[in-house]
């Protein structure tokens, strides 16, 4: 049930009054804010039984309004076949990430931003279009798909490697393909 909503999509900066209950309740007991990792949206429908839309966030976010947009986002690109009576959203909680900021500039792009302009990008041009190359091991000439992107784990203690694994774990296997082909000449 998303009581209040109308409220918060026009007054997005106003909290309601659960919000600063649960908040103070957090700070009461020492808890840290949650974030959100994972959210499933099912959008009941007058003649249709269930259309269910599911998120999955490549880090745990705490920002509603980004939330918010990318569900909007994603609702666009795979809109209901009908009017929506109901909705019920369920979110997975997570710690929130903790992350320091450059001196001067940030290093790297917000990942709530990257998230929304990868959202926007595939609204566009399709989900199956965006992402990362992953190469396949096959002999076939278009060995290759597109998977989504995933943020990396930090690992909390440091393995150490023999040198031969580190060496293969180095090495990196370069690919170059002509469109035409062209006809090439080895000699040995």
């Amino acid at each position: 049930n998303l009581t209040g909503v109308d409220d918060e999509l026009e007054n997005p900066g106003i909290p309601s009054e659960s919000d600063e209950a649960e908040s103070s309740s957090r700070v009461m007991w020492g808890q840290p804010p949650s974030a959100v990792r994972r959210s499933e949206a099912p959008l009941h429908h007058r003649r249709q039984p269930k259309f269910t839309r599911k998120l999955s966030l490549p880090l745990p976010m705490l920002d509603a309004k980004v939330f918010l947009k990318l569900l909007q986002l994603d609702l666009n690109a795979h809109p209901p076949g009908a009017p929506i009576v109901k909705i019920h959203l369920s979110a997975e909680p997570a710690r929130p990430r903790s992350a320091q900021g450059g001196l001067f500039l940030p290093p790297s792009p917000e990942p709530e931003k990257l998230e929304l302009t990868l959202a926007r990008i595939a609204g566009i041009v399709g989900e199956q279009k965006v992402g990362a190359v992953e190469l396949l091991d096959t002999h076939h000439p278009e060995g290759f798909r597109m998977r989504r992107f995933v943020a990396e784990v930090a690992r909390k203690t440091p393995q150490k490697k023999t040198p031969d694994v580190a060496e293969a774990q180095a090495a990196v296997t370069a690919l170059r393909r002509f469109r035409p082909p062209l006809l090439a000449n080895v000699r040995l």
